[in-house]
């Protein structure tokens, strides 16, 4: 197994351990839990789960997404947290601190916008 396979299961190792604390958004047609499986402090993160079930149909899906932030003023460092992003299927979701949720498709057309709630966990 080489060094980057380590790394990869170490850190897939690690997001198993951490803990569960997260966020969850209710929107009319949307909910959607958020686990972090990053470390504590960590400014930005690669790795969050994602249960999102649509209230209209019940189904549920489990995917991955990431944080999204705006960078500093350097243009390398992230600054200020803007939401996370995630994919299902053939659409991409920006889910944003504000309570908007953005549905694009493969192309980054802007598919739908819905408004929603956050609720910590």
């Amino acid at each position: 197994m080489g060094l980057s396979e380590r790394r990869c299961v170490a850190a897939v190792l690690l997001a198993l351990t951490l803990p569960a604390q997260g966020a969850r958004f209710v929107s009319q047609t949307w909910q959607i839990e958020l686990r972090p499986r990053c470390p504590e402090g960590e400014v930005s993160c690669e790795i969050v789960a994602v249960l999102a079930t649509d209230r209209s149909s019940g189904r549920v899906y489990r995917t991955t997404g990431r944080t999204v932030h705006a960078t500093c003023a350097a243009g390398v460092s992230p600054c200020r947290f803007l939401g996370h992003a995630f994919a299902l299927g053939d659409r991409d979701y920006l889910l944003l601190e504000s309570g908007d949720l953005v549905t694009r498709d493969a192309l980054g057309n802007a598919l739908e916008t819905s408004r929603g709630a956050w609720f910590d966990d």
